[in-house]
């Protein structure tokens, strides 16, 4: 896994490929790759991605990026936040589920009231 960790930038860059089948395979990489010290920037990548990925391959990516923002965010904040901007950028393909999910995060984050 350090020599995979050691390319991921070069991992990063595949998502920009015009092949579709190495743009699949980057990400199926990075969200192995995910984890406490890299979660915001890969997050960042994933949600850069989202905003060109195809129309069908939208709600599973949704799917995968809640289920590592769930796991590895550093904090409540910025998974909020995070989660407002997949949102945001992935409109009616992401799945009712995951707008429940923040729904429920946000009410029972009271001190980020003013924030939200």
């Amino acid at each position: 896994s350090n020599a995979v960790q050691r390319h991921l930038n070069t991992i990063v860059e595949c998502l920009k490929d015009v092949d579709i089948s190495i743009r699949h395979r980057a990400l199926e990489l990075i969200f192995q790759l995910v984890h406490e010290d890299n979660v915001e920037r890969l997050v960042g990548e994933l949600l850069n991605y989202l905003v060109v990925a195809q129309a069908e391959h939208k709600p599973e990516l949704c799917s995968k990026i809640y289920d590592v923002v769930e796991r590895y965010a550093p904090s409540r904040r910025w998974q909020i936040e995070t989660l407002i901007t997949m949102l945001g950028i992935a409109g009616n393909f992401a799945t009712d589920n995951i707008s429940c999910a923040l729904i429920v995060l946000i009410a029972q984050t009271p001190d980020l009231y003013a924030y939200v």
